[in-house]
């Protein structure tokens, strides 16, 4: 089981790396790196997992594009990810 302070940090990650999703749209793990720390993957697997809607494209050898599709409550029918 995490300690607390590591549970809060990688909470305050996560608010950090969903925030800029929402802002901006779309992020590189590059990006996210810099903003949630090294474990970026980790970040948008919990998101997901949360109901947000996040898509990926690869770029190149070893960046891929995370895309902010949107949030979409337990229950309800799943977002059109056409854009």
């Amino acid at each position: 089981m995490p300690d607390r302070p590591e549970a809060i940090r990688r909470a305050r990650n996560v608010d950090r790396v969903l925030a800029h999703l929402q802002a901006h749209g779309q992020a590189t793990n590059v990006e996210l790196v810099a903003i949630g720390g090294m474990r970026a993957g980790a970040r948008i697997f919990e998101l997901r997992k949360q109901g947000h809607v996040i898509t990926s494209e690869h770029v190149t050898d070893g960046v891929w594009r995370f895309i902010y599709r949107g949030y979409v409550a337990p229950g309800q029918a799943a977002l059109p990810l056409s854009a």
